[in-house]
């Protein structure tokens, strides 16, 4: 017949939960404050691997924020969350591309027939020539002299074209860093998609907040990812396809280059499409095509702008939270310092979970004083 082991006496016992309370007291704050520094040095480390091809991986993320609504539907249609993952990001991939591919034909090869024109277009009697000289006594109060404008848009005009061909060795090495990115793209784009629900529980583990701060503060990354992509990306590419279709009714030379132009213009703060349309239309008036000339303004102010920015802008970035025009001049222009032209995506998202995280603490403090 075994024996029960014999349990310590109570007074061993209190004496041993006497101890293990005195050293949980003593160590717990110095672990606590050690586990935090190791945690923030490990953070340190994976960031200082991700930085070299931290332009994938952001827009790898930023995609898969866009596009999670349709994977997790397509995962519950088909039970198969891995297939759905690489259903979303091969068809992300697939528009990121044609979409980079167009871009490129329509500002390169399309760009250098326009730039091989400005010569001719600048000559005695063509219509730059005319315009420049429609505009003497502007230029003339802003201390130009207008008689040398043409020769000084030729000078530019050669000085580009021979930029461009210095730098056509650099091309290869351009073609390198944006096959990179796509491949950091995808791969990031399907792991965030697939495991975004486990990320989000280990980063509610993790965050030393309460877990519904940290579920909100993560769903506000998602909104900022799809406002972000869509909003800007989105509308920047609605507005060169307005702006194409514009140019093209009023016979515009070059019309799909300029629209092109409108789509990448569209990312420059407070100007924007303003660029190209604008002096479009005093090309055509220039050209003694009046009629035409007002088309394309009213066809900028209206459409290109007020359509695109006013009407198809919110209703592709949806209802929630936003930030004030004046913050997102802020933060589109400090990105841009900042960060070079990725710092078109990291400004406004840096500043709009800053914005988020503020919130949450502006809430949590007014539940705890008893505000309304």
């Amino acid at each position: 017949m075994s024996q029960e082991p014999l349990e310590p006496p109570a007074s061993e016992r209190d004496a041993a939960h006497v101890r293990a309370r005195t050293a949980r007291l003593k160590l717990a704050p110095a672990e606590t404050r050690a586990l935090g520094a190791l945690a923030l040095v490990g953070a340190l480390a994976l960031l200082c691997v991700i930085l070299p091809v931290g332009v994938g991986v952001l827009l790898g993320t930023v995609f898969a924020f866009t596009v999670y609504p349709t994977y997790r539907w397509l995962a519950h249609r088909t039970g198969r969350p891995s297939l759905a993952a690489a259903l979303v990001t091969a068809a992300v991939t697939f528009v990121v591309i044609g979409t980079m591919t167009t871009l490129a034909y329509l500002l390169v090869l399309k760009g250098e027939q326009v730039v091989a024109a400005v010569p001719a277009s600048l000559a005695p009697g063509g219509p730059a020539e005319r315009l420049v000289r429609q505009i003497e006594d502007p230029l003339a109060a802003l201390g130009i002299q207008p008689g040398s404008l043409p020769d000084r848009l030729k000078g530019a005009a050669g000085s580009l074209a021979g930029t461009v061909a210095a730098r056509a060795p650099q091309v290869t090495g351009a073609v390198f860093d944006v096959l990179l990115a796509l491949l950091f793209m995808v791969a990031t784009m399907f792991f965030v998609s697939r495991h975004w629900v486990e990320l989000g529980k280990r980063a509610e583990n993790l965050m030393p907040i309460n877990p519904r701060h940290t579920r909100r503060l993560l769903r506000e990354a998602q909104r900022l990812g799809r406002t972000v992509v869509v909003g800007n990306f989105g509308t920047a590419l609605l507005q060169g396809a307005v702006a194409g279709a514009g140019f093209a009714v009023a016979r515009v030379p070059e019309a799909a280059f300029l629209g092109a132009m409108t789509a990448v213009t569209s990312l420059v703060p407070v100007v924007g499409t303003l660029i190209v349309w604008v002096p479009a239309s005093l090309f055509l008036f220039a050209s003694e095509r009046a009629g035409a000339g007002v088309f394309v303004l009213v066809w900028g102010t209206l459409a290109i702008v007020g359509f695109c920015d006013y009407i198809a802008r919110p209703r592709l970035v949806g209802s929630g939270e936003t930030m004030s025009g004046w913050m997102t001049l802020v933060s589109l222009f400090g990105g841009l310092e900042l960060f070079g032209f990725v710092g078109i995506l990291l400004g406004p998202m840096i500043a709009g979970m800053g914005l988020a995280a503020l919130r949450v603490y502006e809430r949590t403090r007014r539940f705890r004083l008893g505000l309304h």
